[in-house]
């Protein structure tokens, strides 16, 4: 199985093709700016290196979030459309399940906290078996300041369900540790492993998910309906306040 994975869920976007399990290459491209103008070119130039066709493509597989507002909806519209043109169907991924996958770490619990923005963080935990994802946290977007209860939810989880130590990645990992070690709940830090940097888009690990996911999971024509972004937090637009005697946004 041929398998096209499109990852636009942070400020790096990209997208990766893997082929039985095995992946193949990836590229990546600040998706910050224009974005549904890079990714196509990507996929374009991506196949053309690789001397594959788009027509023996035979599923795509989208990051579907939490993460960037813009960047999901990009990717996912990208996803629809390259869909329905080549008649592929579509597994949408969780971003946080794909930085879990990519650190290879069978049975090894995984906390996730990425897109520091805000004051506010993504965070999901859980570990990857023969049978796919165990989720140990459930996907949520918090203040910073809880992070220590994330943390030692996670720990005690891990400690239920799977083997510690817990390790702790994604590019809001520090300063939730930071927040963490700062307060009274930092008991079992020797059962914690922060693991450094964050390689941003994960393109490659969602096209090896979306490979791995059974025939009940993907997306096609009308069902493509369904693939819906997670957001776990509002838009940064905001409607103007009400004024005292007039409309909202009324001049006087």
């Amino acid at each position: 199985m041929t398998v096209l994975g499109i990852d636009t869920s942070g400020i790096l976007g990209g997208v990766g093709l893997c082929r039985d399990g095995h992946l193949l290459g990836e590229v990546r491209c600040d998706a910050r700016a224009a974005a549904s103008e890079r990714i196509l070119p990507q996929i374009t130039r991506l196949l053309e290196d690789l001397g594959i066709s788009p027509n023996e493509l035979d599923r795509l597989g989208v990051a579907v979030g939490p993460g960037s507002f813009t960047g999901l909806r990009v990717g996912l519209a990208s996803a629809r459309g390259l869909s329905l043109g080549l008649d592929l169907p579509v597994v949408g991924v969780s971003s946080l399940q794909a930085r879990s996958f990519a650190l290879r770490a069978m049975h090894r619990p995984v906390l996730v906290v990425t897109n520091h923005r805000r004051g506010q963080v993504f965070c999901g935990a859980g570990f990857w078996s023969e049978d796919g994802f165990r989720e140990l946290l459930a996907e949520a977007s918090r203040e910073l300041p809880q992070a220590a209860q994330w943390v030692a939810e996670a720990l005690a989880a891990s400690r239920a369900r799977c083997a510690p130590p817990l390790l702790c990645t994604g590019d809001a990992a520090p300063a939730t540790l930071e927040a963490w070690m700062s307060g009274k709940a930092s008991e079992g830090a020797g059962e914690l492993i922060c693991v450094p940097g964050d390689p941003g888009a994960l393109p490659g690990a969602v096209a090896l998910i979306a490979g791995a996911a059974a025939e009940e999971e993907t997306r096609v024509g009308e069902a493509l309906d369904d693939l819906l972004p997670r957001y776990l937090r509002g838009s940064d637009a905001r409607l103007p306040p009400e004024r005292k005697g007039g409309r909202r946004g009324a001049s006087t």
